[in-house]
């Protein structure tokens, strides 16, 4: 319901009159409508700002320049802006990842250095009929822009790849909710514990890329833009459709009733580029530290 207040004027007379009342009336009534309407279709209950650390482990092979698989330990880190209610969950996100792989089946090593970038945008709706009270079922989709810069010197002329893999994706998500109202107490031991209102949630989403285009480079990193004196750094890069873009995450969530909370999760995702004989296969699992700041002014939690 929208509030507003107006100031109050003298009375006119022509607002008195029976002839323009009722016109007067209808284009206030609509008038507020049209202004209060979009604005709390578009405001979910709740909206978190999140930032987090990942630790992961992550393997990748460019059939481009080598079948030999490249493995790292890359650190990544997240920002992400999530509003969510009983009945949808919007969120738009980033991920930066960077860190050094290496192929150690070939002697001397060989080492590439790499910057990996996400830039996503996820919806997803409840199923009323299939949800219950604690338990929440969801179907949605997300779009999803992820590219990788790579450098191995140990290529020399071929020594820098550059890809951008741009997805649409459909996910579904199962959740299971359930609240601490009231404050408790408990002794473990000699340990006393104090256990604050709180909730709790644990979900588990998979994502299937629909429509996936690949970005990258030929059969080769070499570019002829240099010796052609070409502005076009992407020269010899192909666009293409296809290949194969799948993703799983498992997420536990602690929220104090309309505060800040922390979430714990796990996720794996893995690309491959249209299968040619050039293509890119990468896999990573990451587990993931995220912090949730609830930036709503007023808390409406418990409504």
């Amino acid at each position: 319901m929208c509030f507003i207040e107006l100031p109050i004027y003298k009375p006119v007379k022509f607002l008195f009159m029976k002839r323009y009342s009722k016109v007067l009336h209808a284009l206030i009534f609509v008038g507020i409508s049209a202004w209060c309407q979009p604005a709390f279709a578009r405001l979910p209950k709740e909206h978190y700002l999140q930032i987090g650390v990942h630790s992961n482990r992550s393997a990748l092979r460019d059939w481009a320049t080598s079948p030999l698989w490249y493995k790292g330990s890359p650190i990544s880190i997240g920002l992400a802006y999530e509003a969510m209610n009983a009945k949808k969950d919007i969120e738009t996100g980033v991920v930066y990842r960077f860190g050094n792989y290496k192929a150690t089946d070939v002697e001397p090593v060989s080492s590439s250095k790499v910057k990996s970038g996400n830039l996503y945008h996820s919806r997803m709706y409840t199923i009323s009929k299939l949800s219950k009270s604690k338990l929440h079922i969801e179907l949605g989709g997300m779009a999803q822009i992820f590219g990788n810069f790579r450098m191995n010197l140990g290529l020399q002329n071929n020594a820098v790849g550059i890809e951008a893999i741009t997805s649409v994706l459909g996910s579904a998500r199962i959740g299971y909710h359930w609240e601490r109202t009231q404050e408790e107490r408990k002794k473990l031991g000699f340990i006393k514990l104090n256990m604050h209102p709180a909730q709790r949630s644990i979900r588990l989403r998979a994502n299937v890329g629909l429509l996936n285009f690949p970005l990258r480079n030929g059969y080769i990193y070499s570019s002829h833009s240099g010796v052609l004196n070409s502005a076009n750094p992407f020269m010899g890069y192909t666009f293409s459709a296809g290949g194969t873009n799948l993703s799983t995450a498992l997420e536990y969530t602690i929220q104090r009733p309309g505060r800040n909370g922390y979430r714990f999760a796990y996720v794996w995702e893995a690309y491959q580029t249209a299968k040619k004989f050039d293509h890119l296969d990468m896999v990573t699992n990451s587990f993931r530290f995220t912090l949730l700041f609830n930036t709503n002014r007023v808390s409406t939690y418990a409504k």
